[in-house]
């Protein structure tokens, strides 16, 4: 069995991390370049899939390779569908942001009958094929209160930020956490979740999506 890895840079930094040793012998590859050849029981991760969300026919015509997809925004099973390619590939999804790949244990799913085993290192948690998976749904949310908080003149980005350090002990405030992972990205994600769900909860506030337009 192979191991594959197609990762943005600080990806790979992430996993480098904490991962090393379990990844010695797998190939590392760019965001943009994928293996060129897959055999039965090779191990794909592809963390940069959502920039490249048309491979999805390739890797699901990979008959016996298991297929792991940094994938958060639609569901594996939608996208599946939409695709109309028979899956003959094991697939997955992972939570691939910021500081989630640092993490000993990882955030996964499986799609259809795909057993719940995968041959790496880290503990894996196994949640539903739903947008967002569970941490970063959560985290979508509060980042949002935070910026509804910023857009009614609560307080200011610095003690809002400081204030949840302190009073929560997070490792980082959420408005600097947004600006982590990507606050467009962010409000991709609440935008999706709403859709998919049809509670207002959900609804990005204007401050954060007024972030889509610098993209």
């Amino acid at each position: 069995m192979k191991k594959y890895v197609c990762a943005h840079d600080w990806q790979r930094e992430a996993l480098m991390q904490v991962h090393q040793p379990a990844l010695a012998h797998a190939e590392l590859l760019p965001a943009d370049e994928m293996p060129e050849v897959l055999s039965p029981g090779d191990l794909l991760l592809d963390l940069a899939y959502e920039a490249h969300p048309q491979r999805l026919p390739h890797y699901l015509g990979l008959a016996g390779v298991q297929v792991v997809l940094g994938n958060l925004l639609h569901p594996l099973y939608m996208q599946v569908a939409a695709a109309g390619v028979a899956v003959q590939c094991q697939l997955y999804g992972i939570n691939a942001l910021p500081r989630a790949l640092e993490r000993t244990g990882w955030e996964v799913c499986a799609y259809g009958t795909a057993p719940q085993t995968l041959p790496l290192s880290a503990p894996l948690h196994w949640v539903a094929d739903q947008v967002g998976l569970v941490t970063p749904r959560v985290l979508a949310m509060i980042i949002n209160e935070a910026y509804y908080m910023l857009q009614e003149g609560t307080a200011d980005a610095q003690a809002i930020d400081t204030a949840m350090l302190l009073g929560v002990n997070y490792p980082q405030g959420p408005l600097a956490w947004a600006q982590e992972i990507g606050p467009a990205y962010v409000a991709r994600l609440l935008m999706a979740l709403h859709r998919e769900t049809g509670l207002e909860k959900y609804a990005p506030c204007r401050l954060l999506k007024t972030t889509l337009a610098a993209v």
